[in-house]
């Protein structure tokens, strides 16, 4: 999927699931939501045509809707359209 560049954001979106940034107090950072939900949005139709569903562990809604900007990307609670 990502060498299909179905989403600008899956690649950040799959890096921050798989590799987490460590935060200065050794937390791990991880992806937020709205990432995640516009990432599976950008590459339904792609998925869908290939017969393959979106991993069950990268459920977004397991994810937090974290309020700050995350690796260029502004996480909030906006609804994806």
């Amino acid at each position: 999927m990502v060498n299909l560049q179905c989403s600008p954001d899956l690649r950040m979106f799959l890096c921050a699931i798989y590799a987490p940034v460590c935060t200065e107090y050794g937390r791990m950072t991880s992806p937020c939501r709205r990432l995640c939900l516009q990432a599976k949005s950008d590459c339904y139709q792609l998925m869908d045509m290939f017969g393959v569903s979106w991993p069950e562990e990268m459920d977004c809604n397991r994810l937090e809707q974290q309020q700050f900007l995350f690796s260029g990307f502004m996480c909030d609670d906006e609804s994806v359209s």
